[in-house]
């Protein structure tokens, strides 16, 4: 659930994984119709996959996202 989502990443954020930019990013309207599934990948970040049917506009805001997360945060 949305509630999960965003307890997840507080708690993530408590332990200095990531930063607030996340909670904002998943606090757009843009997700409600998604679903995306949270997971600790083998190095401890945080990967976030998008599950079920989005809109155009969606998936390039997650390909931007992602490629921002990609060459700004893990590098």
């Amino acid at each position: 659930s949305i509630n999960f989502i965003k307890k997840s990443f507080r708690s993530f954020e408590k332990n200095h994984i990531i930063n607030q930019s996340y909670l904002f990013f998943l606090s757009g309207d843009w997700y409600k119709n998604s679903l995306f599934s949270l997971r600790l990948n083998n190095v401890g970040s945080l990967v976030l996959s998008p599950l079920i049917k989005w809109h155009e506009h969606t998936k390039e805001a997650i390909k931007s996202f992602q490629m921002h997360k990609i060459n700004n945060m893990w590098s």
